[in-house]
């Protein structure tokens, strides 16, 4: 489902509305909405990627993508500072930094490296 969402345009969607409505319910939802394509991301990459294949989940690298270029770290972070008393938006926002970490490929470690077979 989330290759549609970008597709149709969901990410930049999401982030426009954080950023111009600043709203702590649009914060915790569009926070939540990230996540929920993130944990899809990486549910893909649990099923369909080989153990022989390494890299992130096919469609990542443009998701992440479409989040920096959207400034969606900054917008996130921004709603954290500006609304530092919620604690939805704040467990949100650092669950949303943290999925972005996993399914980057530059903060993955190889196959060999988790097999004892490399050392990085």
């Amino acid at each position: 489902l989330h290759p549609r969402a970008m597709e149709q345009g969901a990410i930049s969607s999401i982030l426009e509305a954080m950023r111009r409505h600043h709203d702590i319910d649009v914060l915790v939802f569009g926070v939540t909405s990230l996540n929920h394509l993130l944990e899809g991301i990486r549910a893909v990459a649990a099923m369909e990627v080989d153990d022989q294949i390494e890299g992130p989940a096919p469609g990542s690298g443009d998701f992440l993508g479409e989040i920096a270029k959207h400034s969606g770290p900054e917008v996130i972070t921004g709603g954290m500072r500006h609304f530092t008393a919620c604690e939805a938006l704040q467990e949100r926002g650092c669950r949303c930094f943290g999925l972005l970490c996993q399914v980057s490929k530059d903060n993955q470690v190889s196959q060999g490296y988790k097999k004892g077979q490399v050392q990085e």
